[in-house]
């Protein structure tokens, strides 16, 4: 009885949708965090919060190679140096 119960939350935390847990993580989102790309590579510090009006993250403005970029929060996560987005540094170079 009690496996199956320890079985079933478990099941219920892997099927939280990704696009749940990345808003989770990006709720503490502050402008002068450092953003990583996947593969370990720096792409610069967030310059803006865009947020929604119940205050879920949208996005952040980074400024890279004298521009402005967006990156989506659904792409976010948090961890113990900043934030880690899911898109690799050539996917970030193609963002507008």
């Amino acid at each position: 009885m009690r496996s199956s119960i320890i079985f079933a939350a478990m099941l219920s935390i892997v099927s939280v949708p990704s696009a749940v847990l990345a808003q989770a993580a990006a709720a503490n989102v502050k402008a002068g965090m450092m953003v990583t790309s996947s593969d370990g590579k720096r792409i610069g510090r967030v310059y803006d919060v865009d947020k929604a009006k119940d205050g879920t993250v949208n996005s952040v403005s980074i400024i890279r190679d004298s521009r402005l970029i967006h990156v989506s929060a659904s792409t976010l996560s948090s961890t113990d140096k900043g934030l880690t987005t899911s898109l690799t540094r050539a996917d970030v170079a193609k963002l507008k």
